[in-house]
């Protein structure tokens, strides 16, 4: 677990510790960081990162549910703004996010831990829902969890890959072809999706 105050010394010596992790995760397997690693790169004292964290995995967490979170008020905020509708129109404003915070996927990916990332992804997702229930009318209880699964696996992957890729392709090239790619696919014969469903989570 994290336990990050609202003050600003916790603020910043989390910024540090998450930016100390990172840097050595370029340098060495994950497995093998320390927490005495960590603070000596961080310039901090181990009672720091316990007033903080529990594990170095705790680290990443915290990163991952503030950037899930960031990205949430983002796109919440831009749909309001063009009086866009959640889904497959949010996608390029969901891109340009990402690439905006790729460091995140860079650093989850090169140290194998991309569930960490789902989960927050995940824990996002259910609030959204919760507080938007119209989003979810006519389908099962029992089938929303598999619902968010499904979102949050296939966009988790697109991000990932154009990552991989360096990010080649602009966020607005991308978009419309993940979009022309989605309603291709929704119209064919024997399709589960329909084109009112979002390609892109809310």
């Amino acid at each position: 677990m994290y336990h990050i105050s609202k003050d600003k010394r916790s603020i910043q010596s989390s910024e540090w510790i998450f930016e100390s992790l990172q840097a050595l995760s370029m340098e060495m397997a994950y497995e093998e960081i320390s927490i005495t690693d960590i603070v000596n790169r961080a310039g901090i004292g181990r009672s720091t990162f316990y007033r903080n964290f529990d594990h170095k995995d705790d680290v990443l967490r915290f990163k991952c549910n503030q950037v899930c979170v960031q990205l949430k008020d983002y796109l919440i905020n831009y749909q309001t703004r063009h009086g866009v509708a959640p889904g497959p129109a949010s996608t390029k404003p969901f891109l340009e996010f990402w690439s905006g915070n790729s460091y995140l996927i860079e650093t989850i990916t090169r140290i194998n831990r991309i569930d960490i990332l789902n989960n927050s992804y995940i824990e996002v997702l259910q609030q959204y829902y919760y507080n938007h229930a119209y989003l979810i009318e006519g389908i099962p209880a029992e089938y929303v969890e598999y619902v968010i699964a499904a979102n949050v696996g296939s966009t988790i992957g697109v991000l990932v890959q154009w990552i991989k890729n360096k990010k080649h392709e602009s966020p607005e090239d991308l978009s419309k072809f993940l979009l022309q790619h989605y309603i291709s696919s929704s119209n064919r014969p024997g399709s589960v999706f329909k084109p009112s469903e979002p390609l892109i989570p809310r």
